[in-house]
């Protein structure tokens, strides 16, 4: 498969005649192309999103490995979490922060326009709890727990469901609304009251999660509630961060009563300084130095 894969990028660069290419690595599963490729190209990046070694099911020992032979050799790190940087600045040549980009227009315009209300969720009892994205390690007994104390909420969930729900006693006022087209997105968004971010504590990869969705409901100006991963710090005046559900109903519940049109603005501001075109410059002035 090396071999092939070897083979195939060779044809590629002969066929689209590049000199001095850069290469962009996300996976470690591509450390042998890039040690092959090293040798061709002006420079190697690496783009880490995730704390990869601790992916549910993986060899941790063998991806560190794979990670570290990569970051040993490309010319610039970047990371989207300031606590794994850190981490792995002994085996980084050069390391850099970057955040997750957004598409700013296509998300805020749920509070700009009157968009068109899906049917599925026209009748669902406000306020609702909202949430956007995979159905994916997620706290089901929090949101079972938040449900029950807040009866008169609704707490719908709109993303592709990977877990087991209907293993669970949910809740009345609990609603799974499956994947939703993309261009429909903030349709949902614009009736959600609040947004907020499940993950389970007790998960080593979930603390280390930067999600990208977080950046996408800031575009929106709803309130944020988050379980206190680590890179959430980061965020700390623009998200309400629950250390234990106590907390996280306590923060729900402000969020859910509370209109603040200067933080709304503030977090909408902070959002359009993320836009995908943004980030991508400053990514590409950091590996052009």
């Amino acid at each position: 498969n090396k071999f092939l894969l070897i083979v195939q990028f060779n044809i590629v660069l002969f066929l689209l005649n590049f000199r001095n290419p850069l290469i962009w690595v996300t996976s470690p599963a591509a450390r042998d192309i890039v040690l092959y490729l090293k040798k061709r190209c002006k420079k190697c990046v690496y783009y880490c999103c995730d704390n990869l070694a601790h992916f549910p099911g993986v060899d941790k020992e063998y991806i560190e490995r794979l990670e570290t032979d990569i970051q040993k050799n490309s010319d610039i790190s970047f990371f989207v979490n300031n606590q794994l940087m850190e981490e792995r600045k002994a085996v980084t040549r050069v390391s850099r922060h970057t955040e997750h980009g957004v598409d700013y227009e296509h998300f805020a315009q749920c509070l700009d326009k009157k968009l068109p209300i899906p049917d599925d969720i026209k009748n669902i009892k406000t306020p609702i709890v909202g949430y956007m994205g995979e159905i994916q390690s997620l706290d089901l007994d929090l949101i079972v727990y938040l449900a029950k104390k807040e009866p008169n909420f609704s707490f719908v969930f709109v993303g592709e469901v990977y877990t087991a729900v209907s293993d669970i006693a949910l809740p009345s006022n609990v609603y799974f609304f499956g994947k939703r087209a993309y261009d429909l997105l903030p349709n949902y968004l614009q009736m959600f009251a609040c947004c907020c971010l499940y993950y389970k504590m007790d998960d080593i990869f979930n603390k280390y999660r930067n999600p990208k969705k977080l950046m996408e409901y800031l575009a929106t100006g709803k309130p944020v509630i988050s379980v206190g991963i680590i890179q959430m710090k980061a965020f700390k005046d623009y998200v309400y961060i629950a250390e234990n559900y106590e907390e996280f109903h306590a923060c729900l519940v402000q969020a859910v009563s509370k209109t603040n049109p200067v933080q709304i603005e503030k977090c909408r501001m902070f959002a359009q300084q993320h836009t995908w075109d943004n980030v991508a410059l400053r990514i590409m002035q950091n590996i052009i130095r």
